[in-house]
C-alpha cells in the first residue's frame, strides 16, 4: 500500500499492474536503464548495453566499481523458474566474454565507434587510475526484477545461493496510479547482502566482538527426518553425513551465537556455543539425533526455542531486509538483521 499525505488528508493510492496501465515490459526497462543505481544498495553500477527489438539479449548489462559483469532480467508482471533458465541464457555468454567483446557492446549502445570501455569506465566511477583490460569481467551478479516471484522462483534463488555461490538477487516493484500519474515503487535490494555472503574466508574475523551463525537443522534430509526438537534437547547444533559437514562447525567457537533455522517452518531458536567441536563423529554409544548416520556436534546453549506455531518463517525474514538462505552453517554479517531477528525472536518467545 503507498500512501500520500497531504497537509489535511491522506490518500491511499490503488495499485496496479503495468499491463493494467497498457504499459509494456520495455516502458520500464527505459526508466530503470536510467536509474539502476538507486535500484540497488551498496552497489555503484554504469550500463553499457540494453535489449533492442532487433536484437536477442539481456534486458540491461552494466558493469560495477571493479569491472564485474551485472545482468539485470525485467518482467512486467510475475516473475517464475523459466526466469531463471532466461537470465542463465544471458549469463553463460556474458560471464564468458572478454574486454573487447564488452567494449563491442558498450560501442553499440551509445553509438560511439571510438568508445574506449576502461577510459569511459574510469571516469564514470572516478577511479584513481584506469582498470586493466584483463581485470573486466572477473565475475557475474544477476538480478530479476518484477512485480512478485513465485515461491519456486524464491527456492531456486536460494538454492543457487546458497548451493552454487552465484549471485542472484530478486528486486520487487509495485505500481500505483495518481491523477494520471504513474509511481512505481522499488523494493530496493542490498548488495552487501547478496554479495557479501560468499566472500567471507573460513577462518572468522575475531576482531568483531560477536559472531552470528545461521544454522539449519536440516529436518527434511532422509536421514535426520524431522527431529530438530531433539537437537534443542540435545543442547547441540547437528550436521550429518560427510566429514565436510561437520568441519562446518568448527567456524564456531565459545560465545558465538547461533540462529536456528527449520526447513518449512522458519527460525524457531536461537542459543550461545558453550563448546568447540572435537573434529570427530559422535560416537553410536552417546546421545545422537540419528542411530545410522554419521553425526557431528558443536555444544550450543539453546536460550529461546520458539514453538513451530511461533517460528519466524522465512517471509518474515526477507522482510527484516534479509533475502534468505539456507546454507548449513554459515556466518551472518549484518548487524541492523541481527538486531532485527533477536527483538523479533524476543517477543515471539513471549507468546509461546
Amino acid at each position: 500500500m503507498l500512501l500520500k499525505i497531504s497537509s489535511d488528508t491522506g490518500k491511499i493510492l490503488q495499485q496496479y499492474s503495468l499491463s493494467d496501465l497498457n504499459k509494456k515490459e520495455v516502458d520500464l526497462e527505459n526508466w530503470m536503464a536510467n536509474h539502476l543505481t538507486i535500484l540497488i544498495k551498496n552497489l555503484s553500477v554504469w550500463k553499457i548495453g540494453q535489449e533492442t527489438p532487433s536484437k536477442r539479449e539481456a534486458d540491461i548489462i552494466a558493469l560495477d566499481e571493479e569491472g564485474n559483469t551485472c545482468i539485470f532480467e525485467l518482467k512486467r508482471e510475475s516473475a517464475d523458474y523459466r526466469s531463471i533458465g532466461q537470465i542463465f541464457s544471458y549469463y553463460a555468454d556474458i560471464a564468458t566474454m572478454d574486454y573487447t567483446k564488452l567494449e563491442e557492446i558498450a560501442r553499440e549502445h551509445y553509438d560511439e565507434k571510438d568508445l574506449d570501455l576502461a577510459a569511459r569506465h574510469y571516469i564514470e566511477f572516478n577511479l584513481s587510475k584506469p582498470l586493466d583490460q584483463n581485470e573486466f569481467n572477473s565475475k557475474s551478479y544477476l538480478f530479476v526484477v518484477a512485480e512478485k516471484a513465485s515461491d519456486r522462483l524464491w527456492n531456486i534463488i536460494d538454492f543457487l545461493r546458497t548451493r552454487y555461490n552465484i549471485p542472484i538477487g530478486f528486486i520487487q516493484f509495485e505500481v500505483f496510479n495518481e491523477d494520471e500519474n504513474i509511481l512505481v515503487y522499488f523494493d530496493c535490494l542490498d548488495a552487501e547482502k547478496m554479495i557479501g555472503e560468499y566472500d567471507y574466508p573460513e577462518e572468522i574475523d575475531r576482531d568483531d566482538k560477536e559472531v552470528y551463525f545461521w544454522y539449519n537443522t536440516d529436518n527434511e534430509n532422509e536421514k535426520v527426518g524431522n527431529k530438530h526438537d531433539e537437537i534443542f534437547n540435545l543442547s547441540v547444533a547437528a550436521t550429518y553425513g560427510r566429514i565436510k559437514y561437520g568441519e562446518k562447525l568448527k567456524r564456531a567457537t565459545i560465545g558465538d551465537h547461533v540462529f536456528a533455522y527449520a526447513n518449512k517452518e522458519g527460525i524457531r531458536a536461537y542459543g550461545v556455543v558453550t563448546g568447540e567441536w572435537n573434529c570427530k563423529e559422535v560416537e553410536k554409544d552417546t546421545k545422537r539425533v540419528t542411530s545410522e548416520h554419521p553425526e557431528y556436534h558443536l555444544p550450543v546453549e539453546w536460550k529461546i526455542v520458539l514453538s513451530k506455531k511461533h517460528a519466524i518463517k522465512i517471509d518474515e525474514i526477507r522482510q527484516m531486509g534479509y533475502q534468505g538462505f539456507r546454507g548449513t552453517f554459515r556466518r551472518i554479517r549484518d548487524r541492523e538483521f541481527i538486531d532485527r531477528l533477536l527483538n523479533r525472536i524476543r517477543s515471539r518467545n513471549s507468546l509461546n
